[in-house]
């Protein structure tokens, strides 16, 4: 209880920063492993908030409890690319992450013994209708991302 509640926090805290009246986008997500292990998070869920500063640039913060039940947060800049199919488009997001701590300090290539790490998520988009989307993103060698989005 006390995660979620610190995630809701996090999550206002992140929609009052930003400007709410750009154009913005709110995903929730989950992720699966290419080769899971027992000690692999079984409820993995993925909350991230999108501001979008231009039409092809954007900031976002992405909240979530890692592969190994830890509370971790990415804090990022992404650019947004067309593509010649209508309905796709590609995106990579880049920033610092945060939560791979102690024994799963290891987890992630560039990392600190305080859990700051770098991150590097390159995705791709199908739109349905103007305003929602689904992605699939890439987490380096550990696994995807499935998300559904909404812009507001």
């Amino acid at each position: 209880m006390k995660t979620i509640a610190r995630n809701i926090l996090f999550i206002i805290v992140a929609i009052v920063h930003f400007d709410v009246l750009s154009e913005n986008r709110m995903s929730i997500g989950t992720y699966t492993h290419f080769k899971p292990k027992p000690e692999h998070n079984n409820k993995p869920i993925i909350i991230n908030y999108d501001y979008f500063y231009s039409n092809n640039e954007f900031y976002g913060l992405a909240l979530f409890n890692n592969s190994f039940g830890k509370f971790s947060q990415y804090i990022y800049k992404g650019h947004k690319y067309d593509s010649r199919f209508n309905g796709i488009h590609y995106e990579i997001s880049y920033g610092i992450l945060h939560g791979y701590k102690g024994r799963y300090q290891d987890r992630i290539p560039i990392n600190t013994e305080e859990g700051f790490g770098i991150g590097l998520i390159p995705s791709i988009y199908f739109s349905h209708k103007d305003k929602q989307s689904f992605a699939l993103s890439l987490m380096g060698s550990a696994g995807l991302i499935f998300s559904y989005s909404r812009n507001f």
